[in-house]
């Protein structure tokens, strides 16, 4: 477009070629979405988030009505000049507060299909954050099994997602108590190990809830119920045993809680610090018990993180 058609569209003024980035992109292609407003709309309400180019398409299947082929709603949030992490998580609080239900029960079988349809998004949007703030690295998600582990009979073992879920402030929400639930007794033999990982999930929020009583904060929590590995270009580097993200409802700063899990031999701590140090990260890790330990790690542009790094 020229600059006569933004300013005759009353979208601002046209930026450079060069100028706008995408901060983050949101697609939900959902049947149970419940988006509601016009891309006209959101468009608006994106632009009151300083999020100044916004850009929302809208497709509509020709048999929708049917069930059989949803919508689709694609959300690219773009910025001037360079993109963060703490943009991407501006955009992550926008959605969980325009898109989801915070005291949604674990037995309703349609919040739980919504839920699936929005993680795609989180995901998203969580490795677009990784990316920004170490360049080079990708992160690949592996859901751990949750319907085998009795938490959602209804979702097939098979099923790709269950892997992250919103939830309030304090990891209060209906959803986060009914997944950290001890189940150790219920859960087959052969999946005990793995079941152990998401006790650590557990661990942390218990940690996490008695670090915050009372104070108040304003942030929104994703429960991360997964493998989640930073990769370089041939190969995994770290691997986190699930974990939780925390965004700042005020300026979007994302901190990852990342978990490192143990069963029966080696130290969680130590094992945790020697792969941060391999990969020159540098952030606090604390032990939760003798299986468990977490990394406190803040997701900063990566020229704030190099200039700290060479300051220490």
């Amino acid at each position: 477009m020229n600059k006569g058609l933004f300013r005759d569209l009353r979208i601002g003024r046209k930026p450079s070629q060069s100028s706008a980035v995408i901060a983050g992109c949101i697609r939900l292609r959902t049947h149970y979405g419940g988006v509601g407003d016009s891309p006209a709309r959101i468009e608006s309400l994106l632009k009151r988030k300083n999020f100044p180019l916004p850009l929302v398409l809208e497709y509509r299947s020709w048999n929708s009505e049917a069930m059989i082929e949803p919508d689709e709603l694609v959300i690219d949030a773009m910025v001037e000049g360079s993109a963060s992490p703490d943009d991407v998580g501006r955009l992550l609080v926008w959605m969980v507060k325009r898109f989801e239900t915070p005291d949604a029960a674990p037995n309703d079988s349609f919040e739980l299909l919504r839920k699936a349809d929005f993680e795609r998004a989180y995901v998203s949007l969580l490795k677009r954050a990784v990316e920004l703030s170490f360049p080079g690295l990708t992160v690949a998600l592996e859901p751990w099994p949750l319907a085998r582990f009795g938490l959602f009979p209804e979702m097939p073992p098979e099923e790709s997602r269950g892997m992250v879920w919103a939830c309030d402030a304090e990891l209060g929400c209906p959803m986060a108590k009914h997944i950290v639930r001890d189940r150790r007794r219920s859960v087959p033999p052969g999946l005990r190990d793995r079941y152990a990982e998401l006790l650590g999930i557990r661990e942390l929020r218990k940690h996490l809830r008695r670090k915050w009583l009372g104070k108040g904060l304003r942030q929104l929590c994703l429960l991360v119920t997964g493998s989640v590995r930073f990769r370089g270009r041939r190969r995994d580097l770290i691997e986190y045993d699930g974990g939780i993200v925390v965004a700042s409802s005020r300026g979007g700063r994302i901190t990852w809680y990342g978990l490192e899990s143990k069963r029966g031999h080696g130290n969680p701590l130590l094992s945790l610090r020697e792969r941060l140090q391999r990969l020159g990260i540098q952030a606090p890790t604390y032990q939760l018990s003798s299986r468990h330990a977490f990394v406190e790690l803040k997701l900063r542009p990566a020229r704030a993180r190099r200039r700290n790094a060479l300051v220490g």
